[in-house]
């Protein structure tokens, strides 16, 4: 299927959007400020953070709202620290795909080329592990293994490694959810999986590979680390709190998380690195083609062209029911943990990016989705829609 990325030259892309202009506002800039405000308050959020990228403006702008810790003093800040859970997934992808651009592997290449201490699984393909539709049982699903994590909590010798990971499992009877290619389950033993081949095919670890290529200085994520974290980052990491408003989790091991939610970040950090993926720094054209073609949230099928209503890409997700119709297509993905939630949101038809964080589970689903919502509005209503045959066609559909 032919992506709407595939419409533009890179060098087009880049001309056209360092074009536009916008200029902040007070007003702008104040209703961001109590909105954040407002649904923490009204869902008793502990804290909330904000980065917002605009059109025409190179910096990012933070805006905070609550503290690190219930009961404390101490304010969310620029330094401050959250688990973005699947939001790693992204990244992974990326490291995947620029192995493929070097001539390492191949998205159709079988698991079993590359593990073949999977017979279950060997004909399931690289592709299938990316976008999810491989069918494989998810490790987070086995009985008690979120009390594993609680018993695991201050444990570094409990660390788990990837193949820890993926042989949970593939132990479990049955180790499939669904057919290969039949359905779309998110399971995090896809990306436990992705993070051994990349170990196989470099001869590296993981996370050697994902700081070389992604997280070293020169990509402007400073503040982007995975498990285990230097100790200067994780005093930095705000606490986190379940659903139930009181358990503290930012003490439990995160090594279960992998290649799939192994990350800590900022706002700041996943608004640059949306910014550098969908302009191209990350991936090469032919890659990011493959990262933004969609299959389907309902059946795991392709999506037909033009249609980009709730898909999923390569550890990335387009289209929301809150979106499509009125700001023409939105790239992103929602991420939780035990007691962190991160989404970061790229509008391609108005060069917007926006990224929160906040630092507890919630019992109202709905809370981050309708404060994402209200929050693009006051973005888009300040930013008209932009013209121009370098953007996806759907754009100029808006008004």
């Amino acid at each position: 299927m032919k992506t709407i990325w595939a419409s533009a030259t890179k060098a087009a892309v880049l001309f056209f959007l360092a074009s536009l202009t916008y200029a902040a506002t007070p007003t702008v800039d104040s209703s961001l400020q109590s909105t954040l405000d407002k649904y923490r308050n009204k869902y008793k959020m502990p804290g909330v953070a904000l980065s917002v990228k605009l059109p025409g403006d190179n910096s990012i702008k933070d805006y905070f709202s609550g503290v690190t810790a219930m009961g404390g003093t101490d304010a969310i800040n620029k330094d401050s620290l959250f688990q973005i859970g699947g939001v790693s997934k992204s990244f992974t992808a990326a490291v995947i795909l620029q192995l493929e651009a070097e001539g390492k592997l191949n998205l159709n290449d079988n698991v079993g080329k590359w593990l073949t201490q999977f017979p279950d699984w060997s004909t399931i393909t690289l592709k299938q592990l990316l976008n999810e539709t491989s069918g494989i049982f998810d490790y987070m699903a086995l009985p008690n293994f979120v009390n594993q994590l609680t018993n695991a909590a201050d444990s570094t010798s409990s660390n788990l490694i990837l193949d820890d990971l993926a042989n949970m499992a593939y132990q479990h009877k049955p180790n499939m959810a669904a057919k290969p290619g039949q359905k779309w389950a998110p399971s995090n033993t896809n990306y436990a999986l992705l993070g051994m081949v990349i170990q196989k095919v470099t001869g590296h670890g993981f996370q050697d590979e994902i700081n070389q290529r992604l997280l070293n200085m020169h990509t402007g994520l400073t503040n982007t680390f995975y498990f285990p974290y230097p100790q200067a980052a994780a005093d930095r990491l705000v606490h986190g709190y379940e659903a139930d408003g009181t358990t503290d989790v930012s003490h439990f091991n995160m090594s279960w998380g992998g290649p799939a939610a192994g990350l800590i970040s900022t706002s700041h950090d996943m608004v640059q690195w949306s910014q550098d993926l969908f302009t191209g720094k990350i991936l090469q054209a032919a890659q990011m083609t493959e990262m933004t073609t969609l299959v389907s949230m309902k059946n795991g099928q392709p999506l037909k062209a033009g249609d980009y209503n709730m898909g999923v890409g390569l550890g990335i997700e387009a289209g929301a029911d809150a979106f499509d119709s009125k700001y023409g297509l939105a790239y992103g993905y929602n991420g939780n943990t035990l007691g962190y939630r991160a989404q970061f949101i790229y509008l391609p038809c108005y060069d917007i990016t926006l990224a929160v964080t906040i630092n507890n589970m919630s019992q109202n689903a709905k809370d981050m989705s309708a404060m994402m919502a209200d929050l693009v509005k006051i973005l888009t209503d300040a930013n008209k829609p932009q013209k121009s045959d370098q953007l996806p066609a759907v754009c100029k559909k808006l008004k």
